[in-house]
């Protein structure tokens, strides 16, 4: 919903909770996200990528979110329903 309504963001999802190197595949994923999420732009990391992603950004709990400014840096970090993300979006 929120992708949908704020079409000048970009909204990107990469399944860093699958928590396997054998369930989390490229082709798992994509399985899981074919013709989904029309508003998403899906990436795929391998499992020691998303592992290093998720200790970077403190990942520990679901649903989990992390938003980007225009220049790279991480502006946010935390649940996706936060009035904070939802705030950083509309600006």
């Amino acid at each position: 919903a929120l992708a949908a309504a704020h079409p000048h963001v970009t909204f990107v999802a990469c399944a860093l909770s699958l928590g396997s190197s054998t369930q989390g595949t490229l082709a798992h994923v994509a399985e899981l996200t074919e013709g989904l999420y029309e508003h998403l732009v899906h990436v795929y990391a391998d499992y020691n990528t998303k592992e290093a992603i998720k200790r970077a950004l403190r990942f520990d709990t679901l649903p989990f979110a992390a938003a980007y400014d225009s220049h790279g840096r991480v502006c946010f970090t935390g649940d996706p329903s936060s009035p904070e993300l939802h705030a950083l979006v509309r600006a």
